[in-house]
This record gives structure tokens, C-alpha cells and sequence, in this order.
């Protein structure tokens, strides 16, 4: 079975006032998705480098749609230069990862 991503727009809320490294993504509805903020053995990762994680963990959904809408596009030619068939391979790559695929 195929893992279905969050849809959402996602929020990033925190810091927690209690653990200045944590940080809590939630969807439309008040839900948490993610704490952000804990690394190897629980241990707090530093402030900056959990707000980074956090911000791109909500982008995420956006992400993954603005990937869709460049692959579905039908502007491309099929005479694209190989730099721009090896881009639009690594957008379906990551479309594919983000679905729970392999790439």
C-alpha cells in the first residue's frame, strides 16, 4: 500500500515554551502532524536548525504540488536541452518519494 502524504496547507507553531527547540506541525484542523525538535537519543537540536525543519516539513504539501503542476504542465517541448529532461526527472523522482515510493 502506497503511503498517502498530509495534505494542507500545514502550519508551523512553536516554539514551545518549555523546549525552545520544539516545534509543532498542524493541519487545518488543530491536528499535530510532527513534533520537530528532538534528535539522536532525544537529545534538542539547536533553535535554528528546528525552525528550518519545521518550515520545510509544512512546505511540503506546497512542495509537492508545485512539482505536479511543473510535470503537468504542457508547455515542454520535446526538444528540451538534457539539463532540463534531467530536472523534470528529478521532480518525478521526488513526486515519486514523497507518495511513498522509491526514488
Amino acid at each position: 500500500m502506497k503511503t498517502q502524504h498530509t495534505l494542507g496547507p500545514l502550519t508551523v507553531h512553536g516554539p514551545c515554551p518549555t523546549n525552545a527547540s520544539e516545534y509543532n506541525i498542524r493541519t487545518p484542523d488543530g491536528g499535530i502532524v510532527a513534533i520537530i525538535g528532538r534528535g539522536h537519543h532525544g537529545q534538542p537540536l539547536p533553535p535554528a536548525m528546528s525552525q528550518a525543519a519545521a518550515d520545510l516539513f509544512a512546505a511540503a504539501p506546497d512542495l509537492l504540488a508545485a512539482l505536479e503542476n511543473i510535470l503537468n504542465a504542457r508547455c515542454f517541448r520535446n526538444d528540451l536541452a538534457l539539463e532540463h529532461h534531467a530536472a523534470l526527472d528529478q521532480c518525478r523522482d521526488a513526486i515519486a518519494k514523497a507518495k511513498g515510493g522509491t526514488k
